[in-house]
């Protein structure tokens, strides 16, 4: 008997991998989102550097204006209860060190510990009190927008808090103010002061760029990660306003050493870290005035 004829067998399909050509439009395409994102970061962070600059330069004339209007900086006026609209006694710094050039305590620079306790005292109560009413003066003059003055008229002290008491930046963290005596920055990695090698800090009234505004101390401000800018950003604000320097100029960086500052040997000048990194590993500060 005749066995029935097998079913036909399909085939199997030959095995392909991909062309030269279609790996290369793969990789171009690749190539191309990758430097789309890139440039993306890219235009974020000018924008935000953009940003932290126009904000130094309204404050710097706002502060400006007031010195020139009342022979006294913001905060440090004597006379703020008379000649400040909406002031009341409460607007008055502490009798210790009011009007003496001086916003904040003296020997701030010495050890950098916070300039407040956390909370906005009215009346003042000690001359740290100064670097809070800094900003109220300059909010009541009309000379900064946004902020909450509010406690000036209450019997209980307010909180610090950005947007509240202290201006924010637009890029994270915000302003605190206070003198520096010429001592060095927290975390500045250069030879440490010798006759021939005096001190490098801010001598002078000082913005200063912190995570929160009650921060303070050499620790806290060296701590990795959690400062205010990372060191491409901090670069570029110098870069933008000043020298581009960490260590000199009207502008100069605080921060943990390994990743905020370069190079500090005697044939490179101190520098940013160099290459991208996205640790929040640098602060700023703008001197304002001597």
């Amino acid at each position: 008997m005749r066995k029935p004829a097998s079913p036909l067998k399909t085939p199997p399909f030959p095995e392909r991998g991909f062309t030269l050509v279609e790996l290369s439009m793969v990789m171009m395409i690749v190539g191309l989102l990758i430097g789309g994102i890139l440039k993306g970061q890219e235009m974020i962070a000018n924008s935000r550097a953009t940003a932290v600059i126009a904000q130094v330069r309204s404050y710097e004339a706002a502060i400006a204006t007031f010195k020139d209007v009342n022979d006294a900086w913001p905060g440090d006026l004597a006379t703020a209860a008379e000649r400040i609209p909406g002031c009341n006694e409460n607007c008055t710094p502490f009798i210790d060190g009011r009007s003496n050039d001086i916003v904040g305590r003296a020997n701030w620079a010495d050890d950098w510990e916070t300039q407040t306790d956390g909370t906005a005292h009215a009346p003042a109560a000690s001359e740290q009190d100064e670097t809070v009413l800094f900003w109220t003066h300059l909010m009541l003059s009309g000379l900064i927008g946004g902020g909450n003055t509010k406690w000036l008229y209450s019997d209980t002290p307010a909180s610090i808090a950005w947007n509240e008491t202290h201006p924010a930046t637009p890029s994270g963290g915000g302003y605190v103010v206070g003198y520096g005596s010429g001592l060095r920055l927290p975390g500045d990695p250069t030879p440490p002061p010798s006759p021939g090698n005096p001190a490098s800090g801010p001598n002078g009234i000082m913005l200063m760029v912190v995570s929160t505004p009650d921060m303070g101390s050499a620790t806290a401000m060296t701590e990795p990660g959690k400062q205010p800018f990372n060191a491409s950003m901090a670069a570029r604000i110098d870069d933008k306003i000043d020298d581009g320097l960490p260590h000199s100029g009207n502008v100069m960086a605080y921060g943990y050493s390994q990743t905020c500052f370069g190079s500090t040997g005697s044939d490179t000048p101190p520098a940013y870290k160099g290459g991208i990194s996205g640790s929040y590993d640098c602060g700023l500060t703008f001197l304002i005035g001597k």
